[in-house]
């Protein structure tokens, strides 16, 4: 019984720090359509997010790994990218699914080169 409330209160801090991370990726992300880059501060994404300053220092280590993250989600394809045989189809299928992607958060990515974080976009790829 003490094991299922266990594993039942990490399943909870599991996703409450999901909930977290992703509440200050979005933060943030509204934040630079308003203010540049440099002008954002830690405290101004905490404050967007709802969460304390600590949690985003428990998540992230600065304000370009919030980024990193975010593109890094952006550009996953699948996990058996590498370990599947992809048919002509199959990789037509998936590139097609990334441009779509690309092209729905073609915002953002204007914004990383408005702020000359372009670097951030091609170093995910």
């Amino acid at each position: 019984m003490k094991q299922n409330i266990k594993l039942c209160n990490t399943n909870k801090v599991k996703e409450l720090n999901e909930l977290t991370t992703q509440s200050i990726i979005d933060a943030f992300l509204l934040l630079l359509k308003t203010k540049r880059y440099n002008e954002i501060s830690i405290t101004d994404i905490a404050n967007r997010a709802g969460v304390a300053r600590i949690s985003i220092y428990r998540n992230f280590q600065n304000k370009e790994e919030i980024i990193k993250r975010y593109l890094n989600s952006l550009l996953k394809i699948n996990d058996e990218w590498d370990n599947e045989f992809i048919t002509e189809a199959g990789l037509k299928d998936k590139l097609m699914n990334q441009f779509r992607i690309y092209y729905e958060n073609k915002e953002i990515l204007t914004l990383l080169k408005a702020n000359n974080l372009s670097f951030l976009f091609y170093d995910s790829i």
